[in-house]
């Protein structure tokens, strides 16, 4: 109950209360010497007894048959709440599965790796089913009797999946086909083994799925046009875990492989994937077949597809490469300036990290229903409408700097995300942290007279701060336990505090060795998949080690919370720094020894004097160090907010940038920095 509740039923409790009128009776209220209670006669007893157990059966019946239809092929089992637990909702207890098994681990084998996908799709949207055919070639590393791929919510016709032996020439005899719902898995064994060394061919020759409204893997949207007239359209959202959900596949991002796509769809409509359109085929009056040209090597989550009787504007920025723009056709109108910003957006970032754009079209759609603000789907990127569409006659300045932003995140996943993707989830802020800091870099360079760097602190390391001090916080890389886990990683954590702890890396390596350190990690990883470990060693690398920049961002990405600093005189010019963890609430008990550092970080302490211009840095290695400041002058920490820590000063100090403030509250960002504190 509320604390409103409570109180009306202590109201209730203090009228006088009788007994139920009538002598056989079952429910009384006694007087006791403790207190008032109820007691219940024997009949009443019976009754509800009886009628518990009816519905624990009846409970059990229907959870019975809903896991039943739900697991039906290789479906997830019904989602149960959870308790929230640092942050996020735990994860449903999960079966036990015989470790043995090859399929036991929510990770796939990598016996087997994908190299190139041929997906076959027929969008059907006035039946809303869609059905389709893939063929996969796959490189075997490993000896093993086993393709295990990943199928959830498909229909799949086991008489038409086969094996083939490419090396060989041959076919391999598939003994028995398993559903694993609880990994999402569809196993095949097979006989002979695969071979190490060899090459094969998994055919799924006939799978069918649903257009549901569910938002997730292939579904379908809807909109009413200017006459009141509804109109569907087939959308894919395929990240995290949702490729699964659209073709059997290896729906890892470090199985990263090619695709080449052939979507069927109405003749009245037109289809969008990844790649410009190859060839295009009308089968009837009905029917029409797209094929699109074969993919660069790409994660399965950035695959994408639409089907809908959406128009476009488009420019060419430079030879080669082309940028659309797609909206229902009433709001063509509206998509003018998302085609300017995004072929300044495309330039500004080719130049940043001195690689190019690598697909040669890059469509941008507003979609009427998406969960996401957006996706960045390699060459088809959408979005929430709201996130995309601008009309210069009425669009508030609010609404152009949404745009700006949102698109500007996007598109600098091309590079971070697209090119480099993590191996894991558990470093999905590799993705949306850089993608949260370079969209301030595209910004800046676009519009430098909007000071967005300021922006930054206020809408997005202020708020997360706030949220990183509680206790329900978690540390922005976590392993992932269970495909539950993973949409949860999707959070203002992995988002902003990702994009904060980066500007603390900024801060302390400088513009120039930042900017160099991303170049020779695009440059070393692309195509390819790498970990935060190597990212760190990158850096490091760059500033021929005077850093040892692993062991510094590991205290910031590996623990929850963040510190304060407090600078306290001790004699003469002499400060001490200490640090301690904030926590929003002072009364919060934590235990230190569930953080892998104790809860201690080190911190590039920057710091100004009065009447000093230059900027200086103190490192604390996980414990106090000490700076001198000459007597009589403030000494301010954390210049710029370039660290993700809060700073506090004993009552001098207080008092002499209080007076500071007054006399001119513009140096070295005062006003900024002390008003942030003190909130």
């Amino acid at each position: 109950m509320t604390r409103e509740d409570k109180s009306n039923a202590t109201k209730d409790e203090q009228r006088p209360m009788n007994n139920v009128e009538g002598g056989d009776s079952d429910v009384h209220f006694q007087q006791s010497r403790r207190g008032r209670a109820w007691t219940i006669g024997p009949r009443i007893l019976l009754l509800v007894t009886v009628g518990v157990i009816l519905i624990i059966l009846l409970i059990g019946l229907i959870v019975g048959l809903a896991v039943k239809s739900t697991c039906r092929q290789t479906g997830v089992g019904p989602v149960v709440s959870a308790p929230v637990l640092s942050g996020r909702k735990a994860a449903p207890p999960r079966p036990t599965i015989d470790p043995a098994l090859p399929w036991s681990n929510i990770r796939l084998p990598r016996d087997i790796i994908p190299t190139v996908y041929t997906v076959e799709l027929k969008i059907d949207l006035e039946h809303f089913n869609f059905s389709g055919s893939v063929s996969i070639d796959v490189s075997v590393g490993k000896d093993t009797e086993y393709v295990i791929v990943h199928i959830n919510d498909l229909n799949v016709s086991h008489s038409d999946v086969t094996v083939d032996d490419v090396t060989s020439g041959g076919t391999v005899k598939i003994i028995r086909q398993l559903g694993q719902p609880i990994n999402q898995f569809h196993v095949l064994q097979v006989s002979p083994a695969l071979r190490s060394g060899r090459d094969y061919t998994v055919h799924f020759g006939y799978f069918r799925g649903q257009l549901g409204d569910g938002l997730r893997g292939l579904y379908r949207s809807m909109y009413k046009d200017q006459q009141g007239e509804t109109r569907y359209l087939a959308v894919s959202q395929l990240q995290s875990v949702d490729a699964r959900r659209v073709f059997p596949c290896f729906d890892e991002p470090d199985l990263k492989a090619n695709f080449s796509v052939t979507i069927t769809h109405n003749a009245a409509l037109v289809a969008l994937s990844n790649m410009p359109l190859a060839q295009s085929t009308s089968l009837d009056d009905t029917w029409m077949r797209d094929e699109f040209e074969m993919t660069p090597i790409m994660s399965t989550y950035l695959l994408a597809f639409v089907v809908a009787d959406f128009r476009h504007r488009e420019s060419s920025p430079r030879d080669g490469f082309k940028i659309r723009v797609w909206a229902q056709p009433d709001m063509y109108d509206q998509t003018s300036y998302a085609l300017g910003f995004a072929a300044k957006a495309y330039r500004f970032y080719s130049d940043f990290f001195g690689t190019p754009e690598i697909v040669p079209k890059a469509d941008h759609a507003a979609i009427p229903d998406f969960s996401a603000g957006a996706m960045e789907n390699w060459g088809l990127v959408l979005y929430r409408e709201t996130a995309l569409l601008h009309d210069e006659d009425v669009s508030s300045i609010a609404n152009t700097y949404w745009v700006s932003l949102v698109m500007a995140h996007e598109i600098a996943h091309t590079w971070f995300g697209n090119m480099v993707t993590m191996r894991w989830w558990d470093d999905l802020w590799l993705n949306e942290g850089f993608a949260n800091t370079l969209m301030y870099f595209a910004l800046d360079s676009i519009y430098p007279t909007w000071n967005v760097f300021d922006l930054q602190l206020v809408n997005n390391v202020y708020p997360v701060m706030t949220k990183d001090s509680l206790l329900t916080s978690h540390a922005i890389s976590t392993p992932i336990k269970d495909p539950v886990e993973i949409t949860q990683t999707f959070d203002t954590i992995s988002y902003d505090k990702g994009m904060a702890v980066l500007r603390l890396l900024r801060g302390f390596l400088g513009w120039d060795d930042f900017q160099k350190g991303l170049m020779r990690y695009i440059q070393k990883y692309k195509f390819k998949n790498a970990e935060m470990a190597e990212l760190w060693q990158t850096f490091a690398e760059v500033v021929d080690n005077r850093f040892k920049v692993g062991d510094i961002m590991d205290t910031w990405t590996r623990q929850m919370g963040f510190p304060v600093v407090r600078v306290t005189r001790t004699e003469g010019d002499t400060y001490l720094l200490t640090q301690h963890r904030f926590l929003l609430n002072a009364n919060d008990e934590f235990d230190p020894t569930t953080s892998p550092y104790g809860f201690k970080w080190r911190i590039p302490f920057s710091y100004k004097i009065q009447y000093d211009d230059s900027i200086k840095t103190e490192w604390m290695d996980l414990d106090s160090a000490k700076i001198q400041v000459p007597k009589g002058s403030w000494v301010l920490g954390n210049v710029d907010y370039m660290g993700f820590y809060r700073t506090n000063y004993d009552e001098s100090t207080w008092s002499l940038l209080t007076e500071q403030l007054i006399n001119d509250n513009m140096v070295g960002h005062v006003v900024a920095q002390v008003t942030n504190l003190v909130m």
